[in-house]
């Protein structure tokens, strides 16, 4: 009984060592920059944001509307209401590095119902990104490329 169980404890050990020097093998025989090309090919695409990052990003608009778009309204005595200033929103594809900050942002569509004249509305988008640079994005923003919105609609 002795002997069977030591050749079966045996041959599991000898299974399991094979399997993992076939898994080792097989890793072996891929090069290094084709997991590299495809990483960056991924990091490259446009995400779609997850729940979780669209909950980080809703308190980064958040304060993006309470430390720059609501003081520069109020400085230029502009209320937020239905009749000046409605519509203020701008859609971003934010590029974000492994560290958490902002490599770049391209403005894709803006959508104003503001009485803000092209000088100003300039001036608040600059004021934006000046913020955004200066943050620290969630962890689950780094290493992101993705589509997002900036600013409030009011339904009216």
């Amino acid at each position: 009984m002795k002997t069977i169980t030591l050749a079966l404890i045996s041959f599991c050990l000898l299974f399991i060592l094979s399997g993992c020097e076939n898994t080792k093998k097989s890793n072996e025989r891929l090069p290094s920059d084709i997991t590299k090309k495809s990483v960056k090919n991924e990091a490259s695409k446009i995400q779609e944001l997850t729940i979780y990052q669209s909950a980080d990003w809703s308190i980064i608009n958040n304060g993006i509307t309470g430390k720059c778009i609501t003081p520069y309204l109020v400085e230029h005595k502009i209320s937020i209401d239905c009749t000046p200033c409605r519509k203020l929103r701008w859609v971003y594809t934010f590029h974000i590095n492994g560290s958490g900050q902002l490599l770049k942002m391209e403005k894709d569509d803006k959508v104003m119902e503001c009485n803000l004249n092209k000088e100003q509305i300039k001036e608040l988008e600059n004021l934006i990104e000046t913020y955004l640079k200066k943050q620290i994005m969630p962890l689950s923003l780094h290493n992101t490329i993705f589509k997002a919105g900036i600013g409030f609609t009011l339904k009216c």
